[in-house]
């Protein structure tokens, strides 16, 4: 005997993928010598950092490595925790902006 075939129910309306997406996203952590990776709960619970203050260190390397170009580079930023912030930026501009953030070392004062 033969099985019948069980007809497929589900009717797709629309399906697409988006091969080359408008946005990349990062997660960054601002590591500081003086300041242990290790989070006491005061100290996870400390003010986030401002992005004021987050755009302004993310712009030296950007416009160190890349120049004119890297400084006008469009950053969003999505999320900030403590010394973590999320930021989405244009596809195209990803490869530089990872080029240009992995191998800084910058100082700030205080």
């Amino acid at each position: 005997k033969r099985k019948r075939k069980v007809e497929n129910t589900n009717h797709v309306l629309h399906q697409s993928t988006f091969k080359k997406p408008s946005w990349s996203y990062f997660h960054l952590s601002l590591i500081m010598p003086s300041i242990p990776n290790y989070k006491s709960p005061v100290e996870a619970e400390s003010p986030s950092i401002d992005p004021i203050t987050i755009l302004s260190l993310l712009q030296s390397p950007l416009s160190s490595f890349l120049g004119t170009h890297g400084a006008s580079i469009t950053i969003d930023i999505l999320k900030i925790v403590s010394r973590d912030v999320w930021i989405r930026v244009p596809r195209q501009d990803a490869s530089a902006i990872e080029a240009a953030l992995s191998n800084w070392v910058g100082w700030t004062a205080g």
